[in-house]
């Protein structure tokens, strides 16, 4: 009876399932529209363009960069478009071979993205975002179609200051997010739907320094080549963090859908983060204007 009645009644669990049942909503496979028909780009899977004016902002990166592009469109009316690869960061001359198996060919999809933004006469302002930390030694990388053995880091480096000198040298401003904190524990830990349960209670809190070692030291490089080059930095930690604890809910809301993405819900967080830091960075006008509110609209 029990059983039954959970599914359909709030009395039973209510914050549990409630949370269950927004994670599944939060679930999503695929990111493209038909605005990236007329973008002439090869073996880019993530294309979304928000409305229909030519895009003034771009957002380049892998599938951390693609979870804030729907959470900005739906807090701004900058027109926006996010362009980019799983697993690719928005680096110059690096790839992930697994990604479209282009293990014989010379094409490097993350750089023709970053070169045809920078052609780009309606774009002004760029977004390199990405899991940074994936391009550690840990994970298949190539550089120049060359597979990256050793100096990860310092590779790393190199290509983000290339990137970022790139598109300034275009005319773009650019600005540079990083990396969310990841969880040291699988997101349904924050949960359960079983009534009574005997394992040990879950927690949703943990300490900022676990299980981010490797997320942190590419965050550092990060942070060191946008001051070299005076770059905008934003750090959305605070969005997840305070006093060294970091939490992976809010409000009785998930902000995460796994260990390291975001749920549309955290994206929305982080994004308002965004768009208050770029804004902050400008005295004359704002770079990033909300859309009112329905009351308002």
């Amino acid at each position: 009876m029990l059983g039954s009645l959970a599914p359909r009644t709030s009395f039973i669990f209510p914050e549990s399932y409630q949370k269950f049942v927004n994670f599944e909503k939060n679930k999503k496979n695929s990111f493209r529209n038909n605005a990236c028909d007329e973008i002439p780009l090869q073996n880019v899977r993530y294309c979304w363009k928000s409305g229909d004016s030519p895009a003034e902002w771009a957002i380049i990166g892998d599938s951390h960069a693609k979870q804030l592009a729907t959470g900005l469109g739906k807090l701004t009316s900058a027109p926006i478009i996010i362009l980019g690869n799983p697993g690719d960061p928005p680096l110059l001359g690096v790839k992930n071979p697994r990604t479209f198996k282009l293990e014989t060919s010379e094409e490097i999809p993350s750089s023709n993205i970053i070169h045809w933004i920078a052609k780009s006469p309606s774009i002004k302002f760029v977004i390199l975002s990405a899991r940074w930390e994936r391009f550690s030694s840990q994970f298949r990388y190539s550089f120049d179609n060359k597979p990256v053995r050793s100096g990860h880091l310092n590779i790393f480096g190199k290509q983000l200051v290339k990137t970022i000198q790139l598109l300034k040298n275009s005319g773009k401003e650019v600005f540079v997010l990083l990396d969310n904190p990841h969880l040291p524990f699988d997101i349904e830990d924050c949960f359960s739907l079983r009534p009574i349960e005997t394992n040990k209670p879950s927690t949703c809190s943990f300490p900022a320094s676990e299980g981010n070692e490797t997320v942190d030291l590419y965050n550092k490089v990060v942070t060191k080549v946008t001051s070299q080059l005076n770059v905008p930095l934003i750090n959305p930690s605070s969005v997840f963090c305070e006093d060294g604890v970091c939490k992976a809910e809010m409000n009785g809301r998930l902000l995460y859908e796994d260990r390291d993405h975001l749920s549309d819900f955290g994206a929305s967080e982080v994004a308002k983060k965004i768009i208050e830091d770029i804004n902050s960075t400008r005295k004359e006008e704002t770079l990033l204007p909300l859309k009112p509110s329905p009351s308002e609209g």
